[in-house]
């Protein structure tokens, strides 16, 4: 499911770029914003219950991941 990570990020990122040559609120960057949104939400959803998942539980459950996360989204100017 490591394909749906990709989708997300690939098309999030290519949103965010070409949006300002688009237009913000143009149909081209709401679709890749939603498609985003849906494959990001789909890699949450599948990739928990895979045989060999992209990221591994472990990981993400260490406090030091939960403490950069959480210090990363204070850093974001943007809420």
């Amino acid at each position: 499911m490591g394909i749906g990570l990709f989708a997300a990020a690939s098309s999030f990122l290519i949103a965010v770029s070409e949006a300002p040559n688009w237009g913000w609120t143009s149909g081209s960057t709401i679709a890749l914003f939603a498609v985003a949104a849906a494959s990001a939400a789909g890699f949450v959803v599948w990739e928990p219950d895979a045989k060999e998942p992209f990221i591994s539980r472990d990981i993400l459950n260490r406090n030091v991941v939960a403490a950069t996360w959480r210090f990363s989204w204070r850093l974001t100017p943007c809420r």
